[in-house]
């Protein structure tokens, strides 16, 4: 009881003594505390980190051998329009990165990593007409495709 006494004492002081030394530093405190939860926000969203992403999907694609430019660029361009659908997180897209460790598999030549706040994000994609027909556009262009998914544990 006397603890919450005294707390309520210190309480009443620093809001009537406004111009006090300990109320400056509280309103200091604070304002460093909103900066930097607002430069983590927006280190959060350029990384293409979000809380909401539960769900991703990611696709190994082997494309033919000796597969021509202009073939090469319809997978790529099919690939990208992917990210237009509506139901689509993150889009991450890149070859692989050479990394020369035994446990490493770089044979593929394209990676896709897409993220989805849910399964039924997911499900909603894989039915998508814009998905479709990249499927169909570009089947011609893979010998191999493996897929991925997994749910992002907290």
């Amino acid at each position: 009881m006397k603890k919450l006494a005294f707390l309520g004492m210190f309480l009443f002081l620093v809001v009537s003594c406004k111009d006090s030394s300990i109320t400056n530093e509280i309103k200091n405190l604070k304002s460093n505390l909103e900066k930097a939860e607002t430069t983590i926000a927006e280190y959060k969203a350029k990384a293409g980190v979000a809380a909401d992403f539960k769900f991703i999907h990611t696709v190994y694609f082997w494309l033919n051998e000796g597969i021509a430019d202009d073939e090469r660029q319809k997978f790529m361009k099919g690939l990208k329009s992917l990210g237009a659908i509506e139901s689509v997180g993150k889009v991450i897209i890149g070859p692989p990165a050479g990394t020369p460790r035994e446990v490493v598999d770089n044979s593929y030549d394209y990676a896709y990593i897409v993220s989805f706040k849910d399964k039924a994000a997911h499900d909603i994609y894989q039915d998508h007409p814009i998905h479709l027909a990249f499927i169909e556009e570009c089947k011609d262009t893979w010998t191999k495709v493996q897929v991925y998914d997994n749910l992002v544990e907290k």
